[in-house]
């Protein structure tokens, strides 16, 4: 299983033809790693029972997602099927190095934004990034913190860039296991990842009830 994603078709390919799940769920645990970082760095507060929420999340979500695509490759009745879940898990794992680029790019391109730092008012200890992203919005509307707009912009469209190359990636594996065309194969990723974002929701939702 190769890691250099800058040739995603070889690298999707070898994770098909030697998966190693053990590499795939170090990935994802480095992902929650550098995630639990980048939020104490920007932060500064990080709320222990919040952050193992958050890393046990990343192990559930991605687990499930690869079901997903593990369940519609076996109802498809894939020839790739055969290989079995740690192929699904080998491919899909390869996501988590364009978001670890994001979690590490993100934290000195914060500063520059924002020369003061985090804006009062926002609180991060939460590790809701919807409720952050609304809170820094409110900051910038209201005038309360400097903004450097044109790292700013250019930090969206990195981020934007990167999250398609990611999703990429998912297509690319989708493509690989259920041997579905593109078009088909581009459906079932978007359907596969509405479902794990679906789920993912529903579970925050439900724990925030306890």
């Amino acid at each position: 299983m190769k890691l250099d994603v800058s040739h995603p078709v070889k690298a999707v390919e070898s994770a098909f033809e030697h998966p190693n799940p053990g590499l795939a769920f170090g990935l994802v645990a480095a992902g929650a790693i550098v995630w639990v970082a980048q939020a104490f760095a920007i932060g500064g507060v990080a709320d222990p029972m919040l952050v193992a929420a958050g890393v046990i999340g990343a192990f559930v979500t991605f687990i499930v997602l690869a079901a997903i695509v593990f369940i519609i490759g076996k109802l498809a009745a894939a020839k790739e099927a055969k290989k079995g879940f740690s192929a699904v898990v080998s491919g899909l794992a390869l996501m988590q190095i364009p978001q670890i680029v994001v979690y590490i790019l993100s934290i000195p391109a914060f500063f520059l934004v924002f020369p003061n730092g985090m804006p009062s008012g926002v609180n991060t200890a939460g590790g809701d990034a919807f409720l952050v992203a609304a809170q820094l919005n409110n900051a910038i509307v209201a005038n309360n913190t400097p903004v450097n707009w044109t790292l700013l912009w250019a930090l969206l469209a990195v981020t934007f860039v990167i999250g398609v190359y990611s999703f990429y990636l998912l297509y690319l594996t989708v493509k690989r296991f259920t041997s579905r065309g593109a078009l088909g194969s581009f459906i079932t990723a978007v359907i596969a990842l509405a479902a794990n974002t679906l789920f993912w929701a529903l579970a925050s939702e439900a724990l925030s009830m306890i």
